[in-house]
């Protein structure tokens, strides 16, 4: 089964600790910044020390007076920075079947609960969900909780199963302290998103769509970071957010080509290898044809220079993890003729030793130091390795000997990295 989601809700921020935003120190002779909300303004007189500041307007030039002529002096934590200029970027937004996502969430692997990074898990939620309530607001980015509890489906949704881990929970609350007793799960960039995509997505039933789990930056973070992010890093970045399956910026190397991006920043975070068949535009139209979702958009515009891409994977392909740890999409019959072709090999090939296996069915026959016990309290088998301490409520498998999923016949086998071995029977060597 997929992990979908957490049941918190995002709660009114607490009283915040003195702001991040412009510092006097990052005020120099030459700056430029907002006041008085929306004007914006030079420093033309800087006195960091008593934290005073005098300015110029940028549009007139003017130096910046009070009503009664006297020149006006600015405390540093009475101006911003003006927005940093934009830049392009790419997003992703990948759909796909439930074993696609199953390879994607394998390849990842358990999310790392000590330390912050810029993915900190994957979650694949339901496409039927992805709509907000009739009491849920539209997504601005400074609105820290728009969504509402008893009506957003998202929420809902994310709410199975408590797929974020505890450990994820404790991280993002030693990150901000600031935020213990209000740090909730937010639909961020997802919501975002979602508002572009329309109503039509949540009409593919047997869908999920690949979401990213991110957590706030640190203090430390925001002290080191630009000054013109502090105040979004600290205000707005400030709980555990779900968002888009990748993003990243255009880069020169991609040749002005939007599919060479979108498959550069799905090789980066996702790790999978789009191939430019698939993002065709009118292949994906030809998928949405089919599946009854002619709505759902190929492209959208987020911005004048960035854009965002809905790859939806058809079912014909099948996910395949390779030894490079980069999945890729093949089609089942090439797949099955490739296992046919590697099973033909493996059975020419001159046995390496007689492997001894347990029969089907048979749970008593255990790797060398095993024993099946039985629970006193729940009655219920578990094995035991008594030289290591060791306990499993699975049936244990030797050294180096890994349980494996056929991509083309679904059933399950036995695999050892190391010798290239291979048994569709369970190994006790």
């Amino acid at each position: 089964a997929l992990l979908f989601g957490i049941s918190r809700m995002a709660a009114a921020p607490p009283a915040k600790k003195a702001r991040l935003g412009v510092q006097p120190e990052d005020l120099r002779i030459g700056t430029v910044v907002v006041y008085h909300g929306t004007k914006r303004g030079v420093v033309i007189e800087a006195f960091a020390a008593l934290n005073q500041f005098w300015l110029r307007d940028e549009q007139t030039g003017e130096k910046v007076r009070k009503a009664d002529g006297s020149m006006a002096n600015f405390s540093a934590d009475s101006l911003k920075f003006p927005p940093k200029g934009a830049q392009a970027e790419v997003r992703l937004t990948l759909i796909g079947n439930e074993a696609h996502m199953a390879t994607i969430l394998r390849r990842f692997g358990a999310p790392d609960t000590n330390v912050r990074k810029d993915v900190q898990m994957f979650l694949a939620l339901p496409c039927e969900l992805l709509a907000c309530g009739p009491l849920c607001g539209p997504y601005k980015r400074d609105n820290v909780a728009s969504c509402d509890e008893a009506t957003c489906s998202i929420l809902q949704g994310a709410a199975a199963d408590d797929a974020i881990p505890e450990g994820i929970w404790k991280l993002a609350k030693s990150i901000r302290p600031d935020q213990t007793d209000s740090i909730s799960l937010r639909p961020f960039g997802l919501k975002e998103v979602l508002e572009e995509l329309g109503s039509d997505v949540t009409k593919m039933t047997d869908y999920y769509c690949l979401t990213v789990v991110s957590l706030p930056p640190s203090e430390a973070d925001i002290k080191a970071a630009d000054p013109q992010d502090r105040e979004d890093m600290q205000d707005v970045q400030c709980h555990i957010d779900l968002n888009d399956s990748a993003r990243g910026p255009i880069l020169v190397e991609d040749e002005g080509s939007f599919e060479k991006s979108v498959q550069r920043v799905g090789r980066q975070t996702v790790g999978i290898e789009l191939p430019l068949k698939l993002l065709d535009e009118q292949a994906q139209l030809r998928l949405r044809k089919k599946l009854g979702v002619e709505n759902l958009p190929v492209h959208y515009k987020m911005t004048s220079i960035s854009k965002g891409f809905v790859v939806v994977i058809p079912n014909e392909l099948v996910t395949v993890l390779g030894n490079d740890k980069i999945i890729r999409l093949e089609g089942a019959k090439a797949l099955q003729a490739q296992e046919r072709e590697q099973k033909a090999k493996v059975l020419a090939a001159p046995p390496k030793r007689l492997l001894r296996t347990a029969k089907p069915g048979d749970d008593s026959a255990l790797p060398e130091g095993w024993e099946r016990c039985i629970s006193k309290s729940s009655g219920k088998p578990y094995y035991f390795h008594a030289k290591s301490q060791t306990s499993t409520y699975d049936i244990p498998l030797p050294p180096g000997w890994t349980k494996e999923v056929s991509n083309s016949s679904g059933k399950v086998y036995y695999f050892h990295a190391k010798s290239q071995e291979s048994s569709w029977y369970r190994p006790l060597e």
